[in-house]
């Protein structure tokens, strides 16, 4: 949100009113309109409140509101007395991914080490419970997991998902062994609640992810040596190795998502991390992949460009940056916003992000994928993101007028790249599926908030109407995916909500812009 946790005087809010002051309130909460000192500042320039029941709720409007669920019986089937999928038709399924793109975008399970699970979970091997035990946790979570791209078919229903998720959750012993296998669980874990929209389970489960990938050591240098040996003389004896840092790079990847959707700090510090990039990863953006040729992994979004996200969070956002002074925290944005520059530029042409995307730009449909759409939205909140920070610049008699065209360039900038997100969605509509619902989600909603609080602010602007416009484009898609991800999983009342909170946002902004109307 564009506010500031720092006092204006009088003579100062006059003259710069891009700067808005609600308390001192961590910036980097997306959902700042749904406390009370937000609802507050809301109130003091409309007029008008928000609706009580957008306001009394403990999730944030990209989540799934855990008070609106079904009450589901308390009684989960315990993992140990299911029957196992039937291995032929998890085979066949689990080749289809491997086969396809997903495989390299979701580099979760591994193929070859995949075999030698299920040979101990079937039990084709004389081994221990507890190994045993394991194996299956793995199967149980790969069926669930692939079940839910509908290019596999499986007979696992939505409902039935949800209570072998259940069931998988309470069969996990947090005391056990560390195993490769829990750590590919507990990503897999990660991804189906994020894509679910439950981001507190999905915050669970990556900080139990994050404590396998140390104490498997994942995240060290000898892992990473170990993984190139495998990519470049196919030494099969570092197989495991090698998918140890696919498994490190996917839990890196979620939790620097998390901490971005959620306001809480990473489970995975740089500091103790090699963050070398696989040695293959630069040559996979010469070509899109495609279900024919995808053979290494490519992930989703970037690597290069969540390690940004991560360092925007430490530098403006956490508790330490918290306490830097307005001066120090302009500078941070120009180096952060300068490196996010220099990555954009180092990606190939045909998968750039545009430096803003604006109505009519077009995108490339052959170039477009998960990776790419992911990049995008990542980019585009990412330079909003920085250029937010400095809301917190405290102006006070004497601040250098080239302080405050900077903190005025960065506040427009920070809208500007809100509407591309927006804009950016809007192009690519079409491409979007339900099952992308949640994911997304996240991304629109954010630049909206944004851009609400630009308008109430500023409600005579000349931007004002072609914004309101936006956000009427945006909550028709926002239903409209909404609607079919609600008619697939059978949860249409948390679709629900966020149609009332897009809605109701949208009221509100232009009763402000007709109350300042000539």
């Amino acid at each position: 949100m564009i506010l500031t946790s720092g006092g204006l005087n009088t003579d100062s809010e006059q003259n710069y009113p891009f700067l808005y002051h609600v308390g001192n309130i961590n910036l980097s909460d997306s959902a700042i309109l749904f406390y009370s000192e937000g609802q507050k500042w809301v109130e003091r320039l409309t007029g008008e409140k928000l609706p009580s029941e957008l306001c009394m709720t403990s999730s944030r409007p990209w989540e799934r509101d855990p008070t609106t669920e079904p009450q589901d019986p308390l009684e989960v089937t315990p993992l140990g007395t299911m029957i196992l999928p039937d291995r032929q038709i998890l085979e066949s399924a689990t080749d289809r991914f491997f086969d396809c793109v997903l495989g390299c975008i979701w580099p979760l399970p591994d193929q070859v080490l995949f075999q030698k699970t299920m040979d101990v979970a079937y039990g084709d091997q004389n081994d221990s419970p507890s190994r045993t035990h394991t194996a299956r946790i793995c199967v149980w979570t790969t069926w669930a997991f692939i079940s839910t791209f509908p290019d596999i078919s499986t007979d696992l229903s939505p409902k039935k998902r949800g209570e072998v998720v259940n069931s998988i959750m309470a069969s996990i012993n947090l005391l056990q062994q560390p195993h490769i296998e829990l750590l590919e669980s507990m990503s897999m874990l990660v991804v189906l609640h994020l894509n679910s929209g439950d981001i507190q389970s999905s915050i669970l489960s990556n900080t139990v992810a994050a404590r396998f990938v140390l104490l498997l050591g994942a995240n060290t240098r000898e892992c990473f040596k170990s993984a190139c040996r495998f990519v470049s003389l196919g030494d099969e004896q570092c197989r495991r190795e090698y998918h140890l840092r696919n498994l490190f790079w996917m839990c890196y990847i979620q939790d620097k998502e998390l901490c971005l959707r959620s306001n809480q700090p990473p489970a995975l510090s740089e500091y103790n991390c090699d963050l070398d990039l696989p040695i293959d990863y630069q040559q996979n953006y010469n070509s899109s992949p495609s279900d024919d040729n995808c053979k290494t992994p490519v992930f989703a979004g970037d690597l290069r460009l969540n390690q940004l996200k991560s360092k925007a969070y430490c530098d403006l956002y956490s508790r330490r940056a918290l306490e830097k002074d307005g001066t120090r925290i302009l500078r941070e944005i120009r180096q952060l916003d300068g490196e996010l520059e220099e990555w954009r530029m180092s990606i190939p042409m045909n998968h750039r992000p545009t430096l803003l995307f604006s109505q009519g730009t077009g995108y490339r449909s052959d170039s477009f994928s998960i990776r790419s759409l992911m990049m995008h939205l990542e980019y585009y909140y990412c330079m909003s993101y920085i250029h937010q920070a400095c809301g917190r610049f405290r102006l006070v008699d004497g601040t250098e007028d080239q302080e405050i065209q900077g903190i005025s360039s960065s506040l427009s900038l920070a809208i500007a790249t809100c509407r591309s997100s927006l804009y950016y969605l809007l192009e690519v509509k079409h491409a979007l599926s339900p099952g992308d619902f949640w994911l997304v989600l996240f991304y629109p909603l954010s630049a909206i908030l944004t851009i609400f609080c630009n308008i109430i602010a500023h409600p005579s602007a000349p931007e004002a109407s072609k914004d309101l416009t936006i956000m009427r484009q945006i909550s028709a898609q926002v239903r409209e995916l909404g609607d079919r991800e609600g008619e697939v999983s059978g949860r249409s009342h948390n679709t629900d909500r966020v149609w009332k909170v897009v809605t109701s946002l949208e009221a509100l902004a232009k009763n402000t812009i007709e109350k300042h109307s000539p």
